[in-house]
């Protein structure tokens, strides 16, 4: 289950980074590039915490229940203007990322 999570948030770090590389005239969320390119890096952290450096955990959950909250905006969000799906991504999208960092957190909460 764990090297499946990881594959996951390998899989959003290549999204983030791809995002960056837009120009900022083609970014769509506040932040444009800089922030896609350090939520790459904090998915890093969460990947060293389940490969078992424990040392960040605590920021590993506080990043997780961000990006939990932010997902659940974003369901709240395009369901209230569609017109936002092409952007941000369908309810679908949403929930499968809730769902994912909602397995990390168990993951890194597990006792080794």
């Amino acid at each position: 289950m764990k090297e499946l999570i990881i594959k996951e948030l390998e899989y959003a770090k290549l999204i983030h980074l791809r995002w960056a590389e837009l120009p900022e005239e083609e970014q769509v969320f506040r932040g444009g590039s800089r922030l896609h390119k350090e939520v790459a890096i904090q998915k890093d952290i969460i990947i060293n915490v389940l490969r078992g450096d424990r040392r960040e955990i605590r920021r590993a959950g506080t990043l997780l229940f961000r990006w939990i909250e932010r997902h659940e905006h974003w369901i709240i969000k395009v369901q209230k203007e569609p017109s936002w799906i092409k952007e941000a991504g369908d309810v679908g999208w949403h929930k499968r990322w809730i769902e994912t960092y909602k397995n990390v957190l168990q993951e890194i909460n597990r006792k080794e």
